[in-house]
């Protein structure tokens, strides 16, 4: 997956380095989408690892497996499009699952809820 791009990625950039800038909770369920691991508790390395979130690859595949192994079987797909659930076939190679995306092209928000 590609980083964050878009006329906003300068300001969300200067943003980060800002004191107080993007953080997320200290939970051991918020994974990293730059190492696929969850969260540190320090709030230094927590907000470095978001303002990294802009500029590094997503490791989708290897937070779906990391999940997974966690016991997660169901997986959804908020944002628009159902490219990522897409992937899940080949991420999961055959273990049981199940991807919903709930904005799909051509149907309403509502839709990818109803299983």
């Amino acid at each position: 997956m590609s980083p964050v791009t878009g006329e906003w990625k300068g300001y969300l950039e200067d943003r980060c380095r800002e004191d107080g800038g993007y953080r997320a909770p200290p939970h051991d369920r918020v994974f990293s989408n730059v190492t696929a691991h969850t969260y540190p508790e320090d709030k230094k390395a927590m907000t470095n690892l978001l303002c990294q979130q802009l500029v590094r690859p997503v490791r989708w595949g290897e937070i779906c497996t990391a999940l997974y192994e966690r016991g997660i079987r169901i997986f959804v797909e908020v944002g628009a499009g159902g490219v990522l659930t897409g992937l899940l076939p080949k991420i999961l190679a055959g273990r049981p699952h199940l991807g919903l995306s709930c904005h799909r092209k051509g149907a309403d928000s509502c839709s990818g809820w109803l299983v």
